[in-house]
């Protein structure tokens, strides 16, 4: 199994969804609330970000920013990104805890 290793960080998917979807139930709003705000004309947007299937727009990132009183950048999360030739969730999650643990020792 060959897996190529991508040496730049980009925002993580599943890791920003998780968060947004914490700080958004930390702040005390509900999906229907946030699919309002945002003008959404249905919610289904917005359990594809907390899932990690689809990002949020630019635009809806910053709405939400403002909503929740933060920057942005506090919205999303970022690390390395990798892939593998299979669709092997066990290899990439070793993978990426690999890069990042050693990142962490060398003081990166």
């Amino acid at each position: 199994m060959d897996c190529v290793i991508y040496d730049f960080k980009s925002v993580l998917p599943e890791a920003t969804g998780k968060n947004i979807k914490s700080k958004i139930k930390k702040a005390g709003y509900s999906v229907n609330y946030i699919q309002n705000y945002l003008r959404l004309s249905c919610p289904q947007p917005i359990y594809r970000w907390f899932n990690g299937k689809v990002m949020p727009s630019l635009n809806h990132l910053y709405m939400l920013s403002r909503l929740l009183n933060i920057h942005m950048e506090q919205l999303l999360v970022s690390g390395y990104m990798d892939r593998c030739d299979v669709d092997d969730y066990e290899c990439l999650s070793i993978v990426s805890r690999t890069i990042i643990f050693s990142d962490y020792i060398n003081g990166n």
